[in-house]
């Protein structure tokens, strides 16, 4: 699976601190993994599911 990268989140998506955004507002790459070697698979900001990819995207 893929993500975009350097793109604007979408209008109205809440982006918690702990994914980092460009000085632009845009994601990059470290808006999801950290840049040194982290605990969660794929160095990712927070253990990978559900959880993850809820910190931006809201469930219906």
């Amino acid at each position: 699976m893929s993500h975009p990268v350097d793109v604007y989140p979408a209008p109205g998506m809440r982006v918690p601190k702990e994914y980092p955004l460009l000085a632009n507002g845009k994601m990059s790459c470290i808006s999801c993994h950290v840049r040194h070697a982290g605990d969660n698979l794929y160095r990712l900001v927070r253990a990978q599911g559900r959880q993850f990819c809820q910190g931006c995207h809201a469930t219906y």
